[in-house]
């Protein structure tokens, strides 16, 4: 049986306690909103502050390239006295605080030179890389070609003395030169602005560009190459010269103190000398990788001129940046 509805009238809703409840709900969203932005803000800041901490990680990691630079100079204008560094590539590790760097220098007369080195030159280069004679000559063609003519001007001219050196005025800065268009061949033929552009040599695979490109130079600055400082491939390529002399060679000049560019030559064949230059630079490569104590590692690779007096300090006319971050490439250590 169905219950009578209830005769009494409905008790009126209490106004306050509706209030009460919108103000309730008002509060709880407020707590959540300054939830949302107090994380926000936290989350922000914690980025603002990993920003600053990379920014000012890069100014410490460039001032250790840049004092990795500096050493370089150090190191070769005590060369004389046998305490200076060999720039023949040889690692130079050194500690700044809890920070670490690894020097190495080579002298850009120990290469040889794309636009001045003669065909017979890089035909013996380019068999000594590639272990076979068969390749080589067509390869030259196809570089001589390309510098247009048998022996062209250097792509970065030095000028200088006979021995190649150039006072206390340093050669041009490289510029990079503007791609030739195909349709007209005067602009094809050029001299190299760089040991890369191996790699656009028809016929010449970036494998054997990589090989090559250590051995190779445009910016010597005279004829020659440096005994002291070239890779034993480079000397090989001088004729007559075998293996076992440019180890020879090697050994040789790692000794201390320093032997005599004349005792040097007479290790390697009688005609050879001719082609040697006595003095060193001015124009080197210098290579630095750089860590810090929190792990971040980079590197640079160099191109600089030294003054022949040595109280002209340098100057640099390239700079190659790489590897800047966390973990890049091989510990330094």
């Amino acid at each position: 049986m169905p219950r009578p509805a209830d005769p009494r009238p409905a008790a009126p809703r209490d106004p306050r306690r509706t209030e009460r409840g919108v103000a309730l709900v008002v509060v709880l969203w407020t707590l959540v909103m300054l939830s949302m932005l107090t994380i926000g803000f936290s989350l922000s800041s914690r980025t603002e502050a990993r920003v600053a901490a990379n920014g000012a990680e890069e100014i410490r990691l460039r001032a250790l390239l840049h004092g990795g630079i500096e050493l370089a100079v150090l190191g070769l204008g005590t060369a004389e006295d046998n305490r200076g560094w060999r720039a023949d590539d040889t690692p130079y590790p050194a500690e700044i605080g809890d920070d670490r760097i690894i020097v190495r220098i080579r002298d850009e007369a120990g290469r040889v030179d794309l636009n001045r080195a003669d065909e017979e030159t890089l035909t013996r280069l380019i068999t000594v890389v590639l272990g076979t004679p068969e390749a080589a000559p067509r390869l030259v063609t196809a570089i001589l070609r390309r510098r247009g003519g048998a022996q062209a001007a250097p792509g970065q001219p030095a000028g200088g003395d006979a021995n190649g050196q150039n006072g206390n005025r340093p050669p041009p800065a490289a510029r990079a030169a503007a791609a030739p268009d195909p349709d007209k061949p005067d602009e094809l033929a050029r001299p190299f602005q760089s040991a890369e552009e191996l790699r656009t040599i028809p016929g010449i695979s970036r494998t054997l560009a990589d090989a090559l490109m250590p051995l190779v130079t445009v910016l010597s600055p005279a004829g020659g190459i440096n005994p002291f400082a070239a890779d034993p491939l480079v000397l090989q390529a001088l004729p007559g010269v075998t293996r076992a002399q440019a180890e020879a060679v090697v050994r040789a000049r790692q000794q201390r103190p320093a032997p005599t560019p004349e005792r040097l030559a007479a290790l390697l064949p009688p005609d050879v000398g001719k082609l040697l230059r006595p003095a060193p630079g001015p124009v080197y490569s210098v290579s630095v990788e750089a860590a810090t104590a929190r792990g971040a590692r980079g590197r640079v690779e160099a191109v600089i001129w030294v003054a022949a007096d040595g109280q002209s300090f340098y100057r640099i006319l390239d700079w190659r940046e790489a590897g800047f971050g966390r973990r890049v490439g091989e510990d330094p250590a």
